[in-house]
């Protein structure tokens, strides 16, 4: 699964199959590690994740973070977490 994931990190680094490749600053595709029993998938990256390449990490992924640590998760060791669009759309 990690050789699988790094080949399509690698294709969406280099992708310009569309214009959301043209304002992009960095592909936001993962964050914490790749696990078949927590999956998180968001809609698409924003202002902060976009600048970070990491996903949820503005203030909906730091209200993220306090809800995994309530339960006693983490994102870098119980979840994965990626967006369905991994360019931050305009506006």
């Amino acid at each position: 699964m990690y050789e699988e994931l790094k080949t399509v990190r690698e294709k969406c680094l280099s992708c310009k199959r569309c214009s959301l490749a043209e304002s992009r600053h960095n592909i936001v595709f993962d964050d914490g590690i790749p696990n078949p029993k927590l999956m998180l998938i968001g809609e698409a990256p924003g202002f902060y994740e976009d600048k970070e390449g990491k996903p949820f990490v503005g203030k909906a992924g730091q209200l993220l973070d306090k809800i995994f640590a309530s339960v006693g998760l983490s994102r870098d060791k119980d979840v994965y977490i990626c967006n369905t669009i991994k360019c931050r759309p305009p506006h």
